[in-house]
């Protein structure tokens, strides 16, 4: 699950940098693939209840026809409170607590791009996106979890 979550994290840091280009059309093209991500991602090995959770919530955001959408304004509203409760209750089933996930991904992009706040937001897309998918191949070991006093505390 740890894995899974870390490859969406990484899919939807894409989709922001996207956004900051303040190019509309990039920002569209990146929010369909994160969304159209979600419904295809790997979950192989990952236990029942969190595909179910997971794929429920894939499925509300990939409630759009891509040819009604002009901008990503125009993506339908879905009623996703219940899906995200659902599947924030079978992370901490799991003991993966979101906060410290987040703080674990972000780590990781920020080990990938310091020194690098000069690049455009494209270029670091890039950097992200083959991040994203080296991991996703395998040519990239995915991170150890870090043990709880490793952990930035008050995030």
């Amino acid at each position: 699950m740890r894995k899974v979550l870390l490859l969406v994290h990484l899919k939807q840091k894409e989709t922001w940098l996207a956004e900051s280009t303040g190019d509309e059309a990039v920002h569209l093209a990146a929010e369909i693939s994160f969304r159209r991500y979600l419904a295809s991602v790997d979950m192989g090995g990952c236990p029942g209840e969190f595909k179910c959770a997971f794929l429920r919530y894939a499925k509300l955001l990939n409630s759009f026809e891509e040819k009604d959408l002009n901008s990503v304004a125009d993506f339908p509203a879905v009623p996703l409170q219940a899906a995200g409760r659902e599947l924030f209750r079978v992370l901490l089933t799991y003991r993966l607590e979101p906060e410290h996930l987040l703080e674990e991904m972000k780590a990781l992009v920020d080990e990938e791009i310091e020194g690098k706040e000069e690049l455009s937001a494209g270029q670091m897309m890039d950097i992200v996106r083959g991040m994203r998918e080296a991991l996703q191949s395998g040519s990239r070991p995915f991170p150890a979890e870090r043990p709880p006093e490793d952990r930035v505390s008050g995030m």
